[in-house]
C-alpha cells in the first residue's frame, strides 16, 4: 500500500529508497499507485524480467494498453489517477516506482 508524505512525495510501506518503493506484480490486474490529486510526476520502470501492462484510472488488461518490457520506463507529470499493473498468463514481475 502506498501512503503519503508530507504534501508531495508517496512511498510504499517497504519503500527502497528515497521515496522509492516497488510491487510485484501477477496476472491479477491491480493498483499499484493509488490516486494522487498533488502528484507532480510519477515514474514507472518495470525492474523484472516479464512484461507489464498498465492502465491509468482502470483495470489493466494484458496485452493491452501501456506496454512495459523488462528494462523499460515511463514517467506522468498530468496524471493524478491511479496506476493499474498486470502481466500476462502466469508470469509475475516488478514494477519500481517513484512520485512527487
Amino acid at each position: 500500500m502506498t501512503t503519503h508524505i508530507s504534501n508531495n512525495i508517496s512511498q510504499s510501506s517497504s519503500p527502497t529508497n528515497n521515496g522509492a518503493a516497488s510491487a510485484s506484480i501477477t496476472a491479477t490486474s491491480s493498483i499499484v499507485i493509488p490516486a494522487f490529486t498533488n502528484r507532480l510526476q510519477v515514474w514507472v520502470t518495470n525492474t523484472g524480467s516479464k512484461t507489464v501492462y498498465l492502465g491509468l484510472g482502470t483495470t489493466a488488461v494484458a496485452n493491452k494498453g501501456i506496454v512495459l518490457t523488462s528494462g523499460q520506463q515511463i514517467s506522468f507529470n498530468t496524471f493524478a489517477g491511479a496506476i493499474y499493473a498486470v502481466c500476462g498468463g502466469t508470469d509475475t514481475s516488478t514494477l519500481a516506482f517513484a512520485e512527487i
